[in-house]
């Protein structure tokens, strides 16, 4: 009988272990400071480049080890420049979790970028590796409803805008196999509208 392989990529976050978790909410309670949480970080990540090659995969990632408050926004994490509160989502397992901090102190830009993590992951690895960014229409949700005085809606996106392609032309300088965008606000959408209007609206911001 002959052997048929089919193609394929990993997309998407590796869980983190414990102690991961466990380090972050150390962090978020203030007893260990961000470079002892990114260098645990670090090492998981090798962890996982590790496992993603001794399994066979043709192309590997990060896994998003280090994207500690979550891809949505992981540009932003460890920033005072947004609110404790903003975007918050309700799942159906009853969890809630914010996507988009609303913006306090413009003007808007990342805090980190994906190039810092694919720089890393590069560094351990000869295989290709791809690069997942977020959206530059799920970021435009941290611009608070209210506005912000002295800094418009328009100054904002095309601050947003820059930023986005930035981070994306830096991923392809460095050697990014592909630069993967995630588009979750698609299904976020769909929770808020089931019509689909509102993911019509998103896709032309896009």
């Amino acid at each position: 009988m002959t052997q048929m392989l089919l193609p394929s990529e990993q997309i998407g976050s590796i869980p983190r272990n414990r102690v991961l978790i466990e380090a972050y909410q150390t962090f978020k309670s203030g007893l260990i400071d961000y470079e002892q949480l990114n260098l645990l970080a670090q090492k998981e990540t090798e962890i996982v480049i590790n496992e993603l090659a001794s399994l066979g995969c043709p192309v590997i990632s990060d896994g998003e080890q280090r994207k500690f408050d979550g891809f949505a926004h992981y540009c932003l994490h460890n920033s005072c420049a947004y609110h404790q509160h903003g975007l918050l989502v309700d799942f159906s397992d009853g969890h809630k979790r914010l996507f988009a901090p609303h913006l306090k102190k413009p003007p808007f830009k990342y805090e980190h970028t994906a190039d810092e993590f694919l720089a890393f992951a590069v560094s351990k690895t000869t295989l290709p590796v791809k690069q997942a960014v977020i959206s530059p229409s799920m970021l435009s949700l941290v611009y608070p409803p209210a506005g912000i005085e002295g800094y418009n809606h328009h100054q904002f996106v095309n601050d947003l805008i820059e930023q986005h392609v930035g981070e994306v032309r830096r991923c392809l300088e460095l050697g990014a196999y592909k630069v993967q965008i995630d588009f979750t606000e698609a299904r976020l959408s769909l929770k808020f509208d089931p019509s689909g209007n509102l993911l019509r609206l998103v896709c032309q911001f896009n």
